[in-house]
Protein backbone atom coordinates (compact mmCIF):
# COMPACT_ATOMS: atom_id res chain seq x y z
CA UNK A 1 0.00 0.00 0.00
CA UNK A 2 1.01 3.27 -0.84
CA UNK A 3 2.07 5.43 2.07
CA UNK A 4 0.58 8.77 1.76
CA UNK A 5 2.50 12.10 0.91
CA UNK A 6 0.97 13.99 4.01
CA UNK A 7 2.68 17.55 3.29
CA UNK A 8 1.77 16.99 -0.33
CA UNK A 9 -1.94 16.63 0.69
CA UNK A 10 -1.09 19.38 3.25
CA UNK A 11 -0.49 22.11 0.50
CA UNK A 12 -3.32 20.49 -1.93
CA UNK A 13 -6.05 21.24 0.78
CA UNK A 14 -4.40 24.97 1.24
CA UNK A 15 -3.87 26.34 -2.20
CA UNK A 16 -7.40 24.71 -3.05
CA UNK A 17 -9.15 26.72 -0.14
CA UNK A 18 -7.53 30.05 -1.61
CA UNK A 19 -8.45 29.30 -4.70
CA UNK A 20 -11.43 27.26 -4.96
CA UNK A 21 -13.92 30.87 -5.02
CA UNK A 22 -11.93 32.42 -7.62
CA UNK A 23 -12.53 29.22 -9.69
CA UNK A 24 -16.63 28.75 -8.96
CA UNK A 25 -16.58 32.76 -9.93
CA UNK A 26 -15.04 32.48 -13.14
CA UNK A 27 -17.26 29.24 -13.92
CA UNK A 28 -20.48 30.83 -13.01
CA UNK A 29 -19.96 34.24 -13.48
CA UNK A 30 -18.51 34.42 -17.28
CA UNK A 31 -19.84 33.83 -20.52
CA UNK A 32 -18.58 29.59 -21.55
CA UNK A 33 -16.15 30.99 -23.88
CA UNK A 34 -14.39 32.95 -21.16
CA UNK A 35 -14.74 30.95 -18.19
CA UNK A 36 -13.74 27.79 -20.18
CA UNK A 37 -9.71 29.13 -20.77
CA UNK A 38 -9.57 31.10 -17.61
CA UNK A 39 -10.78 28.25 -15.55
CA UNK A 40 -7.82 26.01 -17.26
CA UNK A 41 -5.37 28.29 -16.48
CA UNK A 42 -5.89 28.75 -13.01
CA UNK A 43 -6.23 25.09 -12.60
CA UNK A 44 -2.89 24.67 -14.81
CA UNK A 45 -1.02 27.04 -12.69
CA UNK A 46 -2.80 25.71 -9.51
CA UNK A 47 -1.24 22.45 -10.12
CA UNK A 48 1.96 23.70 -11.10
CA UNK A 49 2.16 25.72 -7.77
CA UNK A 50 1.25 23.10 -5.62
CA UNK A 51 4.02 21.01 -6.94
CA UNK A 52 6.60 23.24 -6.86
CA UNK A 53 5.29 24.61 -2.90
CA UNK A 54 8.42 24.04 -0.70
CA UNK A 55 6.05 24.19 2.71
CA UNK A 56 7.27 20.38 4.36
CA UNK A 57 4.27 19.39 6.29
CA UNK A 58 5.70 16.04 7.88
CA UNK A 59 6.22 17.54 11.46
CA UNK A 60 2.56 18.58 11.52
CA UNK A 61 1.49 14.68 11.36
CA UNK A 62 3.58 13.09 13.76
CA UNK A 63 1.38 11.13 16.08
CA UNK A 64 2.68 13.05 19.16
CA UNK A 65 0.57 15.73 17.45
CA UNK A 66 -2.37 14.24 16.82
CA UNK A 67 -4.27 14.84 20.45
CA UNK A 68 -3.22 18.29 20.20
CA UNK A 69 -4.65 19.11 17.00
CA UNK A 70 -7.28 17.80 17.04
CA UNK A 71 -8.14 19.51 20.65
CA UNK A 72 -7.38 22.95 18.43
CA UNK A 73 -9.97 22.08 16.03
CA UNK A 74 -12.42 21.72 18.60
CA UNK A 75 -11.24 25.28 20.13
CA UNK A 76 -11.97 26.53 16.55
CA UNK A 77 -14.74 25.27 16.63
CA UNK A 78 -16.41 26.80 19.27
CA UNK A 79 -14.77 29.89 18.34
CA UNK A 80 -16.32 30.00 14.69
CA UNK A 81 -19.86 28.53 15.97
CA UNK A 82 -19.77 31.50 18.67
CA UNK A 83 -19.16 33.92 16.00
CA UNK A 84 -22.77 34.07 14.37
CA UNK A 85 -21.36 32.54 11.19
CA UNK A 86 -24.27 30.07 9.57
CA UNK A 87 -26.82 31.38 12.19
CA UNK A 88 -26.23 29.10 14.67
CA UNK A 89 -25.26 31.79 17.63
CA UNK A 90 -26.13 35.35 17.69
CA UNK A 91 -24.86 37.28 15.22
CA UNK A 92 -23.86 40.93 14.78
CA UNK A 93 -25.54 44.05 13.36
CA UNK A 94 -23.21 43.43 10.33
CA UNK A 95 -24.69 39.92 9.17
CA UNK A 96 -27.75 42.19 8.51
CA UNK A 97 -26.18 42.35 5.08
CA UNK A 98 -23.55 39.21 5.46
CA UNK A 99 -26.77 36.98 5.59
CA UNK A 100 -28.57 38.66 2.94
CA UNK A 101 -25.50 38.98 0.66
CA UNK A 102 -25.91 34.32 0.88
CA UNK A 103 -29.29 34.39 0.38
CA UNK A 104 -29.13 36.45 -2.90
CA UNK A 105 -26.19 33.73 -4.07
CA UNK A 106 -28.19 30.76 -3.55
CA UNK A 107 -31.63 32.18 -4.74
CA UNK A 108 -30.57 33.92 -7.75
CA UNK A 109 -29.28 32.84 -11.05
CA UNK A 110 -25.13 34.09 -11.54
CA UNK A 111 -24.08 36.33 -12.41
CA UNK A 112 -26.31 37.85 -9.68
CA UNK A 113 -28.28 41.04 -10.93
CA UNK A 114 -31.75 42.53 -9.89
CA UNK A 115 -34.99 41.67 -11.67
CA UNK A 116 -34.71 44.37 -13.49
CA UNK A 117 -31.42 43.97 -15.08
CA UNK A 118 -29.97 47.36 -13.68
CA UNK A 119 -27.84 46.39 -11.17
CA UNK A 120 -25.05 43.82 -10.60
CA UNK A 121 -23.84 43.01 -7.21
CA UNK A 122 -20.65 43.87 -7.35
CA UNK A 123 -18.60 42.77 -3.37
CA UNK A 124 -15.51 40.78 -2.44
CA UNK A 125 -18.31 37.78 -2.46
CA UNK A 126 -15.32 34.97 -2.59
CA UNK A 127 -15.93 33.27 0.97
CA UNK A 128 -19.73 32.75 0.47
CA UNK A 129 -18.85 31.04 -3.33
CA UNK A 130 -17.97 27.48 -1.72
CA UNK A 131 -21.07 27.59 0.93
CA UNK A 132 -23.28 29.20 -1.94
CA UNK A 133 -22.59 26.61 -4.38
CA UNK A 134 -23.41 24.34 -1.47
CA UNK A 135 -26.25 25.89 -0.50
CA UNK A 136 -27.33 25.65 -4.27
CA UNK A 137 -27.30 22.03 -4.52
CA UNK A 138 -27.97 20.73 -1.13
CA UNK A 139 -30.34 23.59 0.04
CA UNK A 140 -30.55 26.88 1.19
CA UNK A 141 -29.85 25.64 5.41
CA UNK A 142 -27.19 22.96 4.42
CA UNK A 143 -24.87 25.84 2.90
CA UNK A 144 -24.97 27.99 6.06
CA UNK A 145 -24.18 25.00 8.01
CA UNK A 146 -21.02 24.84 4.72
CA UNK A 147 -20.15 28.52 6.14
CA UNK A 148 -19.01 27.26 9.71
CA UNK A 149 -17.18 24.47 8.04
CA UNK A 150 -15.80 26.65 5.82
CA UNK A 151 -14.72 28.95 8.48
CA UNK A 152 -13.32 25.93 10.66
CA UNK A 153 -10.86 24.67 7.95
CA UNK A 154 -9.55 28.34 7.25
CA UNK A 155 -8.73 29.05 10.88
CA UNK A 156 -7.28 25.69 11.69
CA UNK A 157 -5.03 26.00 8.38
CA UNK A 158 -3.69 29.63 10.27
CA UNK A 159 -3.37 27.75 12.90
CA UNK A 160 -1.16 24.76 11.40
CA UNK A 161 1.14 27.17 9.77
CA UNK A 162 1.63 29.09 12.85
CA UNK A 163 3.09 25.64 14.57
CA UNK A 164 4.80 24.98 11.19
CA UNK A 165 6.59 28.67 11.14
CA UNK A 166 7.32 27.50 15.23
CA UNK A 167 7.94 23.95 14.32
CA UNK A 168 6.20 22.94 17.39
CA UNK A 169 2.23 22.71 18.03
CA UNK A 170 0.77 23.96 21.14
CA UNK A 171 -2.79 25.84 22.49
CA UNK A 172 -1.13 28.76 23.69
CA UNK A 173 -0.33 30.44 20.33
CA UNK A 174 -4.08 29.21 19.66
CA UNK A 175 -5.02 31.22 22.67
CA UNK A 176 -3.03 34.14 21.26
CA UNK A 177 -4.64 33.77 18.18
CA UNK A 178 -7.97 33.89 19.40
CA UNK A 179 -7.52 37.30 22.07
CA UNK A 180 -4.78 38.83 20.36
CA UNK A 181 -6.24 42.96 19.97
CA UNK A 182 -5.53 46.26 20.54
CA UNK A 183 -5.42 47.59 23.85
CA UNK A 184 -8.77 49.21 23.61
CA UNK A 185 -9.66 49.07 27.56
CA UNK A 186 -6.89 51.37 27.93
CA UNK A 187 -8.58 53.94 25.23
CA UNK A 188 -11.86 53.63 27.00
CA UNK A 189 -10.70 54.57 29.87
CA UNK A 190 -8.77 57.65 28.47
CA UNK A 191 -11.51 59.04 26.42
CA UNK A 192 -14.79 57.76 27.80
CA UNK A 193 -16.19 59.29 30.81
CA UNK A 194 -18.31 56.59 31.55
CA UNK A 195 -15.49 53.96 31.42
CA UNK A 196 -17.06 50.27 30.34
CA UNK A 197 -18.92 48.09 32.47
CA UNK A 198 -17.42 44.20 31.54
CA UNK A 199 -20.71 42.66 32.49
CA UNK A 200 -22.43 44.69 29.40
CA UNK A 201 -19.63 43.64 27.39
CA UNK A 202 -20.34 46.45 24.18
CA UNK A 203 -18.38 46.75 21.31
CA UNK A 204 -15.64 49.03 22.15
CA UNK A 205 -13.14 49.08 19.77
CA UNK A 206 -14.92 52.47 18.29
CA UNK A 207 -13.15 54.65 21.10
CA UNK A 208 -11.13 56.32 18.89
CA UNK A 209 -14.10 57.38 16.88
CA UNK A 210 -12.75 57.88 13.76
CA UNK A 211 -10.00 54.92 13.61
CA UNK A 212 -10.60 51.74 14.46
CA UNK A 213 -8.12 48.31 13.99
CA UNK A 214 -10.26 45.43 15.10
CA UNK A 215 -9.16 42.04 16.91
CA UNK A 216 -8.76 38.73 15.80
CA UNK A 217 -12.12 37.82 17.47
CA UNK A 218 -14.06 41.32 15.92
CA UNK A 219 -12.74 40.52 12.82
CA UNK A 220 -14.16 36.55 12.67
CA UNK A 221 -17.53 37.52 14.54
CA UNK A 222 -17.99 40.96 12.08
CA UNK A 223 -15.98 40.67 8.82
CA UNK A 224 -14.95 37.16 8.70
CA UNK A 225 -15.33 36.94 4.83
CA UNK A 226 -12.29 39.27 4.25
CA UNK A 227 -10.69 38.11 7.68
CA UNK A 228 -10.12 34.60 7.06
CA UNK A 229 -9.33 34.47 3.75
CA UNK A 230 -6.64 37.23 4.84
CA UNK A 231 -5.32 35.49 7.67
CA UNK A 232 -4.55 32.27 5.19
CA UNK A 233 -2.25 33.86 3.07
CA UNK A 234 -0.74 36.20 4.58
CA UNK A 235 0.26 33.14 7.22
CA UNK A 236 1.11 31.28 4.02
CA UNK A 237 3.59 33.86 2.59
CA UNK A 238 5.39 34.78 6.23
CA UNK A 239 5.80 31.12 7.02
CA UNK A 240 6.99 29.97 3.04
CA UNK A 241 8.44 33.37 0.75
CA UNK A 242 8.22 31.25 -2.06
CA UNK A 243 8.53 33.58 -4.37
CA UNK A 244 7.82 31.31 -7.10
CA UNK A 245 4.31 31.34 -6.14
CA UNK A 246 4.15 34.66 -3.94
CA UNK A 247 2.40 36.58 -6.71
CA UNK A 248 -0.12 34.00 -7.75
CA UNK A 249 -0.56 33.18 -3.74
CA UNK A 250 -1.51 37.14 -3.17
CA UNK A 251 -3.65 37.26 -6.70
CA UNK A 252 -6.17 34.38 -4.77
CA UNK A 253 -7.46 37.41 -2.08
CA UNK A 254 -8.15 39.95 -4.03
CA UNK A 255 -11.46 38.86 -5.13
CA UNK A 256 -11.92 37.43 -1.17
CA UNK A 257 -10.49 40.61 0.53
CA UNK A 258 -9.36 43.18 -1.53
CA UNK A 259 -8.43 45.69 1.18
CA UNK A 260 -5.70 43.23 2.92
CA UNK A 261 -4.58 42.61 -0.49
CA UNK A 262 -3.75 46.46 -0.64
CA UNK A 263 -2.20 46.34 3.00
CA UNK A 264 -0.50 43.23 2.32
CA UNK A 265 1.41 44.59 -0.69
CA UNK A 266 4.34 46.15 1.11
CA UNK A 267 5.31 43.01 2.56
CA UNK A 268 4.87 40.76 -0.50
CA UNK A 269 7.34 43.72 -2.33
CA UNK A 270 10.10 43.20 0.40
CA UNK A 271 9.52 39.70 0.37
CA UNK A 272 10.01 39.56 -3.38
CA UNK A 273 12.65 41.79 -3.69
CA UNK A 274 14.71 40.05 -0.31
CA UNK A 275 18.17 39.17 -1.48
CA UNK A 276 17.76 40.46 -4.67
CA UNK A 277 21.57 41.18 -4.78
CA UNK A 278 22.56 38.03 -4.22
CA UNK A 279 19.55 35.85 -5.92
CA UNK A 280 21.30 35.25 -9.66
CA UNK A 281 17.97 33.33 -10.61
CA UNK A 282 15.51 36.50 -9.11
CA UNK A 283 14.01 36.99 -12.39
CA UNK A 284 13.25 33.27 -13.22
CA UNK A 285 11.70 32.78 -9.73
CA UNK A 286 9.28 35.49 -9.92
CA UNK A 287 7.81 35.05 -13.67
CA UNK A 288 6.54 31.36 -13.41
CA UNK A 289 3.35 30.76 -15.01
CA UNK A 290 1.74 30.32 -11.96
CA UNK A 291 2.59 34.17 -10.97
CA UNK A 292 1.90 35.68 -14.39
CA UNK A 293 -1.16 33.95 -14.43
CA UNK A 294 -1.63 35.28 -11.23
CA UNK A 295 -1.19 39.28 -12.02
CA UNK A 296 -2.81 39.45 -15.26
CA UNK A 297 -5.44 36.34 -15.48
CA UNK A 298 -6.83 36.59 -11.70
CA UNK A 299 -5.62 39.97 -10.77
CA UNK A 300 -7.40 41.21 -14.44
CA UNK A 301 -11.15 39.37 -13.84
CA UNK A 302 -11.53 40.31 -10.06
CA UNK A 303 -10.67 44.14 -10.74
CA UNK A 304 -12.84 44.22 -13.82
CA UNK A 305 -15.53 42.94 -11.75
CA UNK A 306 -14.77 44.78 -8.15
CA UNK A 307 -14.23 48.17 -9.91
CA UNK A 308 -17.75 48.68 -11.32
CA UNK A 309 -18.77 48.83 -7.61
CA UNK A 310 -20.07 52.29 -6.69
CA UNK A 311 -18.38 52.88 -3.85
CA UNK A 312 -14.42 51.73 -5.23
CA UNK A 313 -13.96 55.04 -6.68
CA UNK A 314 -14.84 57.06 -3.82
CA UNK A 315 -11.62 57.26 -2.53
CA UNK A 316 -11.21 60.37 0.34
CA UNK A 317 -9.22 61.42 3.07
CA UNK A 318 -11.96 62.49 5.93
CA UNK A 319 -9.30 62.33 8.80
CA UNK A 320 -7.19 64.69 6.94
CA UNK A 321 -9.82 67.20 6.10
CA UNK A 322 -10.58 66.86 9.86
CA UNK A 323 -7.23 67.88 10.84
CA UNK A 324 -7.56 70.81 9.35
CA UNK A 325 -10.49 72.18 11.23
CA UNK A 326 -9.49 70.27 14.85
CA UNK A 327 -6.33 69.79 13.93
CA UNK A 328 -4.52 69.31 17.62
CA UNK A 329 -7.85 67.34 18.90
CA UNK A 330 -7.89 64.99 15.76
CA UNK A 331 -3.61 64.63 16.33
CA UNK A 332 -4.37 63.78 20.05
CA UNK A 333 -6.46 60.51 18.93
CA UNK A 334 -4.05 59.40 16.54
CA UNK A 335 -0.86 59.76 18.63
CA UNK A 336 -3.18 57.52 21.33
CA UNK A 337 -4.81 55.39 18.62
CA UNK A 338 -1.57 54.25 17.30
CA UNK A 339 -0.09 53.83 20.47
CA UNK A 340 -2.06 51.87 22.75
CA UNK A 341 -3.15 49.34 19.18
CA UNK A 342 0.07 48.78 18.10
CA UNK A 343 3.07 50.74 19.60
CA UNK A 344 3.07 49.32 22.77
CA UNK A 345 3.34 45.98 21.07
CA UNK A 346 5.98 47.43 18.91
CA UNK A 347 8.15 48.83 22.23
CA UNK A 348 7.84 45.56 23.79
CA UNK A 349 8.75 43.15 21.15
CA UNK A 350 11.80 45.80 19.93
CA UNK A 351 13.95 44.19 22.34
CA UNK A 352 13.86 40.81 20.22
CA UNK A 353 12.65 42.18 16.45
CA UNK A 354 13.96 45.96 15.95
CA UNK A 355 16.42 44.05 13.37
CA UNK A 356 13.05 42.83 11.25
CA UNK A 357 12.60 44.46 8.54
CA UNK A 358 8.84 43.30 8.94
CA UNK A 359 9.10 45.26 11.96
CA UNK A 360 9.10 48.50 10.33
CA UNK A 361 6.95 47.56 7.78
CA UNK A 362 4.08 46.86 10.06
CA UNK A 363 4.46 50.24 11.96
CA UNK A 364 4.55 51.96 8.60
CA UNK A 365 1.35 50.73 7.49
CA UNK A 366 -0.36 50.99 10.97
CA UNK A 367 0.75 54.09 10.93
CA UNK A 368 -0.79 55.72 7.17
CA UNK A 369 -4.01 53.34 7.50
CA UNK A 370 -6.33 55.55 9.20
CA UNK A 371 -5.47 58.65 6.94
CA UNK A 372 -7.52 56.34 4.33
CA UNK A 373 -10.69 56.38 3.22
CA UNK A 374 -12.16 54.36 0.48
CA UNK A 375 -16.48 54.17 0.23
CA UNK A 376 -18.63 55.51 3.04
CA UNK A 377 -17.42 53.70 6.20
CA UNK A 378 -13.80 53.58 7.78
CA UNK A 379 -13.45 50.04 6.42
CA UNK A 380 -9.96 50.88 4.34
CA UNK A 381 -8.75 51.22 7.84
CA UNK A 382 -9.95 48.72 9.71
CA UNK A 383 -9.50 46.20 6.78
CA UNK A 384 -6.29 47.22 5.00
CA UNK A 385 -4.62 46.81 8.29
CA UNK A 386 -5.69 43.28 8.89
CA UNK A 387 -2.06 41.77 7.45
CA UNK A 388 0.12 43.73 9.27
CA UNK A 389 -1.82 43.04 12.41
CA UNK A 390 -1.36 39.92 11.95
CA UNK A 391 2.23 39.34 11.15
CA UNK A 392 2.36 41.82 14.17
CA UNK A 393 1.03 39.05 16.20
CA UNK A 394 3.72 36.51 14.61
CA UNK A 395 6.03 38.76 15.92
CA UNK A 396 5.20 38.91 18.99
CA UNK A 397 4.89 35.14 19.50
CA UNK A 398 8.42 34.94 17.85
CA UNK A 399 9.19 37.30 20.66
CA UNK A 400 8.15 35.16 23.16
CA UNK A 401 9.50 31.55 21.88
CA UNK A 402 13.16 33.78 22.14
CA UNK A 403 12.06 35.22 25.36
CA UNK A 404 11.02 31.28 26.82
CA UNK A 405 14.75 30.06 25.48
CA UNK A 406 16.69 32.58 27.21
CA UNK A 407 14.52 32.91 30.28
CA UNK A 408 13.72 36.70 30.08
CA UNK A 409 11.42 36.56 32.91
CA UNK A 410 11.10 40.38 33.15
CA UNK A 411 9.94 40.74 28.86
CA UNK A 412 7.24 37.34 29.68
CA UNK A 413 5.82 39.25 32.53
CA UNK A 414 5.52 42.53 30.17
CA UNK A 415 3.61 41.27 27.20
CA UNK A 416 1.56 38.82 29.15
CA UNK A 417 0.53 42.04 30.98
CA UNK A 418 -0.32 43.89 27.34
CA UNK A 419 -1.79 40.48 25.99
CA UNK A 420 -4.04 40.32 28.51
CA UNK A 421 -5.27 44.31 28.65
CA UNK A 422 -5.72 43.49 25.17
CA UNK A 423 -7.61 40.38 25.85
CA UNK A 424 -10.58 42.74 27.53
CA UNK A 425 -11.85 43.55 23.70
CA UNK A 426 -12.24 39.73 22.25
CA UNK A 427 -13.45 38.59 25.73
CA UNK A 428 -16.12 41.35 25.44
CA UNK A 429 -17.41 40.28 21.92
CA UNK A 430 -16.97 36.51 23.69
CA UNK A 431 -19.09 37.28 26.00
CA UNK A 432 -21.82 39.11 24.29
CA UNK A 433 -22.23 36.39 21.82
CA UNK A 434 -22.64 33.72 24.27
CA UNK A 435 -25.29 35.78 26.33
CA UNK A 436 -27.25 37.08 24.29
CA UNK A 437 -27.62 33.48 22.21
CA UNK A 438 -28.89 32.29 25.61
CA UNK A 439 -31.15 34.96 26.34
CA UNK A 440 -32.50 34.53 22.88
CA UNK A 441 -32.86 31.25 22.87
CA UNK A 442 -34.82 31.33 26.21
CA UNK A 443 -37.05 33.67 24.44
CA UNK A 444 -37.62 31.84 21.63
CA UNK A 445 -36.18 34.37 19.22
CA UNK A 446 -33.87 33.54 16.25
CA UNK A 447 -30.42 34.08 17.01
CA UNK A 448 -30.14 34.48 12.82
CA UNK A 449 -30.24 38.85 11.97
CA UNK A 450 -32.98 39.57 9.92
CA UNK A 451 -32.25 40.15 6.49
CA UNK A 452 -33.16 42.97 4.48
CA UNK A 453 -34.52 43.08 1.28
CA UNK A 454 -32.61 41.63 -1.44
CA UNK A 455 -33.90 44.00 -4.03
CA UNK A 456 -34.81 46.96 -2.41
CA UNK A 457 -31.74 46.90 -0.39
CA UNK A 458 -28.95 45.12 -1.04
CA UNK A 459 -29.00 46.08 -4.67
CA UNK A 460 -29.25 49.82 -4.02
CA UNK A 461 -26.36 50.04 -1.31
CA UNK A 462 -23.16 51.43 -3.10
CA UNK A 463 -20.73 49.70 -1.33
CA UNK A 464 -22.57 46.20 -2.54
CA UNK A 465 -23.61 46.42 -5.59
CA UNK A 466 -23.04 48.98 -9.46
CA UNK A 467 -24.90 49.70 -12.45
CA UNK A 468 -24.78 46.81 -15.33
CA UNK A 469 -25.19 49.19 -17.85
CA UNK A 470 -22.23 51.40 -17.71
CA UNK A 471 -20.21 48.35 -16.24
CA UNK A 472 -17.33 46.59 -18.60
CA UNK A 473 -17.55 43.40 -16.86
CA UNK A 474 -21.36 43.22 -17.03
CA UNK A 475 -21.55 44.02 -20.33
CA UNK A 476 -19.11 42.10 -22.40
CA UNK A 477 -17.88 39.39 -19.74
CA UNK A 478 -20.83 38.13 -17.98
CA UNK A 479 -22.75 35.37 -18.54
Amino acid sequence: MKKINFSKLYQSILYIYIFLPIIIFVAGWLKWYYSIPVCALILFSLIKAISEETLQADFLFQKSNWSKLIGALFIISFWVFISGIGGLCYQNSDHEIRNTLYRALVEYDWPVISLDGSRGLIYYIGFWLPSALFGKIFGYKSGLGFQDVWAVLGIFIVYSLICLKRNKVDFWSLAILILFSGLDYLGVWLLQKDGIDLLTATHIEWWAFDFQYSSNTTQLFWVFNQAIPAWVVTSLLYVNENKRNMLFILSGILFTSTFPFVGLLPFVIYWLLKDFKLNKNFFKQIFTIQNCVGVFVIGIVSLLYLIGNVSAGKVSSDSVSNILIDPSVVLLKYLLFCLFEFGIYLFVIAKYEKKNILFWICCAVLLICPWIKVGGAHDFCMRASIPALFILMFLVIKAIDCAMEKKDKFFLICITCVLLIGAITPFNEIHRSIRESISYMDQGISVKYPEVSIEDDLFQIDNFSGSTKSNLFFKYFAK
